[in-house]
């Protein structure tokens, strides 16, 4: 039995017919006809509050009611840091206690009072 050689790579290429491209028409499941238009997307972004070291006025996300937004005050990270540099630097005479009692050593947590949904958080 005798081996034959490949045949050449270009071998398909010249006895194969080449594809024709065809066009086909898009169809919309909603409608029978062929359709060439785009239907719009319309996005909506949520209205963003700012929320502040007081109550906020807005709109509760989870009920939809005009609120006055509910503030629970805790003492931050930054604040028992900086007690704790202060009562090693000055001593213990009572200077530590300085930024538990700044508003701005405070992380401030806001609350529906309507349902009492968590609407955010604002970090000192």
């Amino acid at each position: 039995m005798e081996k034959q050689a490949p045949p050449p790579y270009n071998y398909e290429a010249q006895h194969m017919p080449m594809p024709m491209p065809m066009a086909v028409p898009a169809m919309n499941p909603y409608n029978q006809h062929a359709s060439t238009s785009v239907d719009p997307i319309v996005r909506v972004a949520p209205m963003v509050t700012p929320l502040d070291k007081e109550s906020t006025r807005m709109i509760c996300p989870h009920c939809r009611v005009t609120i006055e937004t509910t503030v629970e005050k805790n003492p931050s990270t930054m604040a028992w840091i900086s007690s704790l540099i202060l009562c090693l630097t000055v001593g213990y005479c009572g200077c530590c206690l300085i930024p538990f009692c700044m508003d701005d050593c405070h992380d401030v947590k806001h609350t529906c009072p309507s349902c009492g949904a968590f609407l955010g958080e604002r970090r000192a």
